[in-house]
């Protein structure tokens, strides 16, 4: 009978750490975004104040309206808002197919760097189109001259229509869950520790 309980209970322990490997390796799948309010809270953390645009635009468009939600130094004034050190937008659509389409890009920009510079530093890719869930996050540092990795840092970082011309570190990312995505990122590494609250408090994953 001993002889049979020893290899039983190495079977089960083995099993049981196969199930805690799976898990933690797993666990930054099991993110959600919550709502706006919960997200305004946490930009109101940083000092920093929202802006949303007026549904009633997007309906004068001939688009359905959707929440638009971005973090600003003032919300008044949009010169103030152009070279922010902490970008977020919050966005909720009204389907998911929607939410897929404004991901895309991003999510293709973090393939590309992945693929040709992964020694940049932590790019980590995640799409469950079933569950509608996906994030492409870093912690890059990469001074490139190349036109197109410059394009995309400017593009992921959400400072293409600053006056930037370049930007070299990138902490952060863009999530998708279900109807909604929430951008977060700061080109600053004075700010890195400000970001790695605001996404822990958010239980989103980090690079």
């Amino acid at each position: 009978m001993k002889k049979l309980i020893v290899p039983i209970i190495f079977a089960v322990v083995m099993a049981g750490l196969a199930v805690l490997i799976w898990y933690m390796s797993t666990q930054d799948h099991r993110f959600e975004i919550p709502g706006k309010t919960s997200v305004q809270t946490e930009i109101e953390k940083l000092g920093l104040k929202t802006s949303e645009i007026d549904p009633k635009l997007f309906k004068d468009l001939s688009i359905k309206p959707f929440t638009w939600m971005d973090a600003v130094v003032d919300p008044k004034d949009y010169s103030k808002n152009q070279n922010m050190d902490i970008n977020v937008l919050y966005v909720e659509y009204n389907d998911e197919s929607e939410a897929r389409k404004a991901i895309d890009d991003y999510y293709s920009n973090a393939k590309y760097m992945k693929m040709k510079h992964n020694d940049a530093g932590v790019i980590k890719l995640y799409y469950n189109e079933k569950k509608n869930k996906a994030f492409a996050i870093y912690d890059i540092d990469m001074d490139s001259e190349w036109l197109v990795e410059n394009i995309i840092m400017l593009q992921n970082s959400r400072n293409l229509f600053s006056d930037k011309s370049k930007v070299t570190y990138l902490y952060g990312g863009i999530y998708m869950d279900g109807k909604r995505i929430i951008n977060v990122s700061t080109t600053e590494k004075s700010k890195k520790s400000d970001v790695q609250r605001f996404l822990n408090n958010l239980g989103l994953p980090k690079p």
